[in-house]
């Protein structure tokens, strides 16, 4: 039973990390908008940190 936890956890970890790499491309197709918006229902939406803006 841990074996198959421990494999749907890893598998789980490397979708979520799939996803988010799709989220951060600078101009977005369809399936990299649609990834974000996943993300968005899973994680809820992130509230704005102004520590992360960076000055263009």
């Amino acid at each position: 039973m841990s074996l198959l936890k421990e494999w749907l956890g890893d598998n789980q970890q490397r979708l979520m990390t799939h996803l988010a790499n799709r989220t951060f491309k600078k101009n977005p197709n369809l399936i990299d908008r649609a990834a974000t918006g996943l993300l968005k229902k899973m994680i809820g939406e992130v509230p704005d940190d102004p520590e992360l803006d960076h000055p263009e």
